[in-house]
């Protein structure tokens, strides 16, 4: 169809103007602050687009295409990033200059969170690519675990993991077995715990650990074994035993402990007897009956110990008043703690006879002795509670070695008399036999009675 003249003027003239139009309309879109910023951001001129977001678009009603834009514009520097094609360094000088920009800075935090985070994990690949080259093993797979897991670096990161610790346990399997033979236990057992660490729970690790511990208990248990020869040599015996004890009850029924703690038993025994028969010796008590007590706390349930204490009880005295009379006539006795006399003087024990004029005759106790004991002493002096006025009490000692009693002792008590020490021989002697009569009110104390069967001087 043809178009009149002035219909094609017509038609050129609306297309002029629609031209027109659009121009207009794309000049100013163009030049809008949006479209400024954008293309301020696309050209990384991060400046200018802070300052025309914060004169002319922070407020308007385009700051939500702004915001919308910068999140997307993050977003792309995130996933650029992971997949390699910006670095560390510039993506931090791009979200810096974001940050400055307050309706973002926000997002701007988590983004650099995620960021480092996915650096954290090249940074660990990369170290532990170092390591893996030099051929340490057991740093590498530290390193090599600390990649994430939507890290393009994970794949491989696991599969060198796997190679890694093969090698690697090789490598500490060997070491440990280098320092077990030169008997390095404690050096063997430091690498397994550190391995452990890296590899923890791994089979055969654990495996090579309690082989370890078994030889290394052989090992020190041969070596206690060898300190107890030794201190018995350097005749420390009561360190041996100790030692020996120790080991018994850590073992239990190990044959060889069993020996040796026999061994030492025996041999501490025989120190403690040499060394009370020389205190004796020497006539001293005190220090024997100290060596038998070390004795009872090592040994409470030794042979040698009771034997020791019954032999060193014959030096101890024994109080009349354990005795048994075999014979008497008295009508009253009384065993008395702390006694004193009208001197003032105390005592330990004593035994009281009161008011022997009840008595018809003159009263006495027997014991049998059986020649058992070598010395008799007391002090016999007037019971406090004698009175003044008193009669006089009348005190003797008969002993009897088989051939009659003989008279050793005799003395008179009244309120006035001293205290009197006695000490009679005793050897040979079957029976003791003592004898007092006395008046009215006569009221007397035979202090610290005592027999002893040794005699230490």
């Amino acid at each position: 169809m043809n178009l009149s003249k002035k219909n094609k003027y017509y038609i050129a003239g609306l297309l002029s103007t629609l031209v027109l139009i659009i121009g207009i309309i794309f000049i100013g879109k163009y030049n809008s602050p949006i479209e400024k910023f954008k293309r301020e951001i696309e050209k990384s001129d991060y400046v200018s687009a802070v300052s025309l977001y914060d004169a002319q678009l922070a407020s308007s009603d385009d700051s939500w295409k702004a915001v919308a834009f910068m999140r997307s514009e993050l977003n792309v520097i995130l996933q650029e990033f992971k997949e390699g094609m910006r670095d560390y360094q510039s993506v931090t000088a791009e979200l810096d200059a974001f940050s400055q920009i307050e309706d973002v800075s926000v997002y701007v935090d988590d983004i650099r969170s995620d960021i480092n985070y996915y650096q954290g994990s090249y940074n660990a690949y990369a170290t532990a690519e170092e390591f893996f080259g030099k051929k340490d093993f057991g740093n590498a797979i530290m390193w090599y675990r600390q990649v994430v897991a939507d890290d393009k670096n994970f794949p491989d990161a696991q599969q060198k993991i796997e190679t890694s610790v093969a090698s690697y346990r090789d490598m500490v399997v060997k070491k440990v077995d280098a320092l077990a033979a030169e008997e390095k236990y404690a050096d063997a057992n430091t690498v397994l715990t550190e391995a452990f660490g890296i590899i923890p729970d791994d089979t055969i690790l654990s495996q090579k650990w309690n082989s370890i511990l078994a030889e290394q208990e052989k090992f020190l248990l041969q070596q206690e074994l060898v300190d107890i020869d030794q201190l018995l040599n350097e005749k420390k015996f009561e360190e041996a035993l100790k030692k020996a004890v120790g080991l018994l009850e850590c073992y239990g029924g190990n044959a060889q402990i069993e020996g040796k703690y026999k061994e030492a038993v025996d041999a501490y025994e025989k120190d403690i007897t040499a060394q009370v028969d020389q205190l004796l010796a020497e006539k001293n008590l005190d220090g024997a009956q100290g060596k038998i007590n070390e004795l009872s706390v090592l040994l409470p349930e030794s042979v040698v110990f009771y034997e020791l204490s019954d032999r060193i009880k014959k030096y101890y005295p024994v109080k009349l008043s354990d005795l048994k009379v075999t014979e008497k006539r008295v009508l009253r006795k009384e065993v008395v703690d702390f006694p004193k006399d009208p001197r003032g003087n105390t005592y330990n024990w004593g035994l009281e006879y009161p008011d022997p004029y009840v008595w018809a005759d003159t009263a006495w106790e027997i014991y049998l002795l059986n020649k058992e004991y070598k010395r008799f002493t007391a002090v016999i002096v007037p019971s406090e509670d004698m009175v003044t006025g008193s009669n006089s009490a009348v005190f003797k000692i008969y002993t009897d070695n088989g051939s009659g009693e003989r008279e050793v002792f005799s003395t008179e008590v009244d309120i006035y008399s001293e205290p009197k020490p006695i000490k009679i021989d005793l050897t040979g002697v079957d029976r003791l036999r003592i004898e007092f009569d006395g008046g009215y009110n006569a009221r007397y104390l035979l202090a610290e009675p005592e027999l002893t069967k040794e005699i230490m001087e």
